[in-house]
């Protein structure tokens, strides 16, 4: 059978590099009730059988990836945890009456301002109304306004952390460049229908990444399935927007807020975790970074602010280094190139004669492997932007406390619309 245009569009882009070795990532941002946009992202990538090595996130984006990741199949990617994403949101969402003489702003704006004074069913109850009292006599007493074992709950209906646990040596050992490339060599095969497949124990499932802050040391922790039993205490830890008021996590003697204080696109910490390979990074930008019009209030201007926050300047740094380290690879390449291709001894240029003169050429092509082998995980070797954008005469700062299902259902289209569109701009589908 032949292969249609949009299966080889996505075949060349994921598979145009099998030679080396790369991964590819998925990362959510935090956003409040904005992470049921990634959902609608994570419909069309799934649609389109992209298939991620690792899956990363923070606050709304860390339980997103969760999510994802512990219904990944070893076949199918996301295909199938991504209905269970959307399941969680429609579970979360509030079914209110339809608000029939409010515009779109207004029943947006109650509905934000009922989740903040009454709660979201399943997710956050007001301290207040459970232990009566006033809020404003929690406010000055209590660290935080909002139990959220409700949202435990609701999370570990949706979340199979047994498929959660630490991978095992064989199957890391086993990542390197299978992790990547071969992988995609599988999906390559595959999609060239090629009967040397493999068969499904070829595929590996996909890592786990959240991301928090130590709230003691101010320091960013990152929790990883590699490398650890990733349980719901590790979510909710990665999900604790103290702003809101929700609480922090305690694990081993060690408290933690919501990682997006310090990097709501947690990329950083991905290629920390993971430097030795190229990364393919998908990225959905929940908060606009463009807005052409000016604030006309104090509110209008809190919202500004808050998406030139959230909106997090790692990723433009990490594609400022990758372009960088390439530049200084490539020089450092050319180098080695003289170096080594001129003193092999059959070589006329063959230059050194004594042995110290070898030993100090053959630690320099150590130090150069060393550098190639676990300094590339910097070197981006594409990187997908799907941006939300900001809603027409729809701004204010608690957008993202709007749980209500009207907006869920909008922020999911969005997401789909969005998504298919930065995936044929960056010519990763036809159109």
């Amino acid at each position: 059978m032949a292969t249609s245009q949009k299966e080889y569009q996505i075949h060349n882009i994921h598979n145009n590099k099998l030679q080396h070795q790369y991964e590819t990532i998925l990362v959510n941002q935090g956003g409040g009730s904005l992470g049921a946009y990634e959902c609608g992202v994570c419909k069309v990538l799934a649609k389109y059988d992209i298939k991620f090595d690792i899956i990363a996130g923070t606050s709304i984006g860390g339980i997103n990836a969760a999510i994802l990741a512990s219904g990944y199949s070893k076949k199918y990617g996301i295909r199938d945890s991504v209905k269970t994403l959307e399941n969680f949101w429609m579970d979360l969402a509030e079914k209110h009456p339809p608000l029939v003489f409010c515009s779109d702003k207004q029943r947006s704006e109650l509905a934000a301002l009922n989740a903040l004074l009454w709660g979201i069913p399943k997710a956050f109850t007001p301290i207040w109304i459970e232990r009566g009292g006033s809020p404003f006599y929690y406010f000055f007493n209590s660290p935080y306004l909002y139990d959220i074992t409700r949202f435990k709950n609701t999370i570990s209906k949706y979340v199979d952390f047994t498929k959660l646990q630490r991978r095992t040596g064989q199957q890391q050992s086993e990542e390197g460049i299978s992790s990547g490339s071969k992988r995609q060599q599988q999906n390559y095969y595959k999609d060239n229908k090629h009967d040397d497949a493999g068969d499904d124990g070829d595929y590996l499932p996909s890592r786990l990444i959240l991301t928090a802050t130590n709230i003691q040391t101010g320091e960013p922790t990152t929790f990883d399935s590699n490398n650890m039993d990733i349980t719901i205490d590790h979510v909710m830890a990665s999900a604790g927007y103290a702003v809101y008021g929700l609480p922090w996590t305690k694990i081993n003697n060690n408290y933690f807020w919501d990682g997006s204080f310090i990097h709501n696109t947690p990329l950083k910490s991905v290629i920390k975790a993971s430097p030795r390979y190229k990364k393919i990074a998908y990225i959905s930008d929940v908060f606009p970074l463009k807005q052409e019009k000016l604030a006309s209030n104090m509110p209008e201007t809190y919202h500004r602010v808050r998406d030139m926050l959230f909106h997090d300047t790692s990723i433009r740094l990490a594609e400022e280094t990758s372009d960088i380290v390439k530049k200084h690879i490539s020089l450092i390449e050319k180098m080695h190139e003289i170096i080594f291709e001129g003193n092999k001894e059959n070589s006329p240029n063959y230059h050194h004669k004594n042995a110290k003169t070898k030993s100090q050429l053959d630690e320099i092509k150590k130090e150069y492997n060393d550098l190639v082998s676990n300094g590339l995980g910097v070197i981006l070797e594409k990187l997908i932007h799907i941006e939300r954008k900001e809603s027409k005469g729809h701004r204010y700062i608690f957008e993202d406390a709007d749980f209500s299902i009207a907006t869920i259902n909008k922020l999911i289209q969005d997401g789909e619309k969005d998504a298919e569109d930065a995936l044929i701009r960056n010519k990763i589908i036809s159109k």
